[in-house]
């Protein structure tokens, strides 16, 4: 049985920063990723969407090219969403493949597959058991489905979506409606408004951006208003049906027509392969102190799991306190 000084289960920003450094370091490092190192960050979060935003600013400024002093003739410029899903997916196999580069180069041993912990210093991979001195749990999270009426059937026909799935759709719908109104779910409303598409969006609580600072709030919301994007607040969606969901705001329900449906409400943490810890969880994430320790002496968590602030750069610097 190959035994190492650490085991890190997930590759994301935080999991593989961490692999990084500690092989730089000298130490005995193996990672184990049941999809492609990256994480939700590289595949399917903040990298895919800057490139599709990109892309759709330029192609909005080709509309307005006027404004700039450039005559162009706005029916001669047309959105290939082939082409445009191409350009993001190179950007990310590029991106991933540096970070294969990198963990190879520092000498760390990745393994493909999903990743069992047995015990605290045990864990298997593709029916091959490992040992374990110290072990990072960096398995990030999901996207959160709440229990909304006909939301299953929605998900299953795809006419419901969560960011993941939305990425790689091959037409742009020609009504988007955008259940939360975080930053995921803004951030795609701004992109696909700029496509083209009629945007709504639908949040339960009292405005948007609840986690952005109040005066940045504030003009992006005049943004979005002036972009034509519907925003519903204190709005909630009590159903899902075929070609339209159900809202209900201010004691009123309204059907609202739509072509699909983005689930944008939240994330939840991924445990699964942890059970054997017995570690410490509070409202679904991995309980930690302000080292990342755990409640098993030598496990930490760090990232999304930990439920503490889910950002790519908060799991990057977790993982480099661990290390260090």
């Amino acid at each position: 049985m190959e035994t190492y000084d650490l085991l890190i289960l997930g590759g994301g920003p935080g999991g593989y920063t961490a692999a990084i450094k500690a092989g730089q370091l000298g130490m005995k490092t193996a990672l184990i990723e049941k999809e492609t190192v990256g994480g939700a960050c590289l595949n399917w979060g903040c990298i895919p969407t800057k490139a599709w935003l990109k892309s759709a600013k330029l192609y909005a400024q080709m509309m307005h090219a006027d404004d700039y002093g450039i005559t162009l003739d706005p029916k001669a410029v047309s959105i290939d969403f082939k082409n445009f899903l191409k350009r993001k997916n190179k950007i990310v196999k590029k991106l991933t493949g540096g970070v294969k580069f990198l963990l190879k180069k520092n000498g760390v041993k990745v393994y493909d597959g999903f990743g069992d912990i047995k015990n605290d210093h045990e864990a298997t991979v593709n029916g091959e058991t490992i040992g374990f001195k110290n072990l990072i749990i960096a398995t990030g999270a999901t996207p959160f489905f709440p229990p909304i009426e006909g939301l299953d059937k929605a998900v299953k026909n795809g006419s419901a979506v969560s960011a993941r799935e939305l990425l790689d759709i091959d037409t742009i719908p020609e009504k988007l409606s955008v259940v939360g109104g975080g930053v995921i779910g803004v951030e795609f409303a701004t992109v696909f408004n700029a496509l083209g598409a009629e945007v709504s969006i639908f949040e339960r609580e009292e405005d948007i951006l609840l986690t952005v600072d109040e005066e940045i709030r504030a003009a992006f919301k005049k943004k979005l208003k002036a972009d034509g994007i519907s925003v519903y607040t204190s709005a909630n969606v009590t159903g899902f049906k075929d070609g339209s969901i159900d809202v209900e705001k201010d004691g009123k329900k309204e059907s609202i027509p739509t072509t699909l449906s983005l689930v944008a409400v939240g994330m939840k943490p991924n445990l699964k392969g942890t059970e054997n810890l017995k570690l410490d969880v509070d409202r679904g994430a991995i309980v930690t102190d302000e080292l990342l320790r755990t409640n098993v002496k030598n496990v930490f968590a760090i990232g999304d799991v930990n439920g503490k602030m889910p950002l790519a750069h908060v799991a990057s610097s977790e993982g480099l306190v661990v290390i260090d």
